[in-house]
């Protein structure tokens, strides 16, 4: 996978799954995120229903990142999950600045 295959949600969902990976028992995690889509699919029950659904949308649509989703649902199982959704982050200027460099 090349940085240009490699969408923002994408890319939050994958370093999301590489700390949750770093869990090693049952914990309280809180998640901080300035994604919407991110934050609702796990305060809303979206994940839970895309889940139940075979990861298809309401309106019957797969969804993007089944592969991530799917890992970040397996992960979050057993634990206290809080996600804080925050508009602007202390590093969002800085990973747009990187991504643009990196992408060209």
């Amino acid at each position: 996978m090349t940085l240009k295959e490699v969408t923002e949600n994408r890319a939050e969902l994958l370093l999301m799954a590489a700390a949750l990976r770093r869990v090693k028992s049952p914990c309280e995690i809180v998640i901080y995120t300035s994604c919407k889509n991110v934050a609702y699919a796990i305060t809303h029950g979206w994940l839970k229903k895309w889940k139940e659904n075979g990861y298809r949308t309401a309106k019957d649509q797969k969804i993007k990142n089944k592969e991530e989703w799917q890992e970040i649902e397996q992960l979050l199982r057993g634990n206290a999950v809080t996600v804080i959704l925050q508009e602007n982050h202390t590093y969002t200027s800085w990973i747009e600045t990187e991504v643009k460099r990196k992408v060209g």
